[in-house]
């Protein structure tokens, strides 16, 4: 089987304490908005591999953001959090 996905994370307004810390008369003041982004995941999985009459393995792979989109989400204390790039997930999976 094969997965694809897209999410959209619009503009997104900063927690009051990082407004403060930022020393911003309010959240429309320039630069202190978190920017919009986009992220695209895609995974393949394969189908059951009889290894005998009782057993089956499965195999899969899935890379979260592809494109590697850098974003920091809300955090607090005057601190934003990055996101961790480009990960790779694999995974084998025996049925019995």
């Amino acid at each position: 089987s094969v997965l694809a996905a897209h999410r959209h994370r619009g503009e997104r307004v900063p927690t009051q304490s990082n407004t403060v810390a930022a020393r911003a008369v309010s959240v429309d003041a320039a630069g202190i908005r978190l920017a919009a982004y986009d992220v695209v995941d895609v995974g393949v999985a394969s189908l059951p591999i009889s290894i005998d009459s009782a057993r089956n393995i499965v195999g899969s792979v899935k890379i979260q953001n592809l494109l590697d989109s850098r974003f920091s989400e809300i955090g607090f204390n005057g601190v934003d959090v990055p996101n961790l790039g480009r990960v790779v997930w694999g995974k084998v999976r025996l049925d019995f």
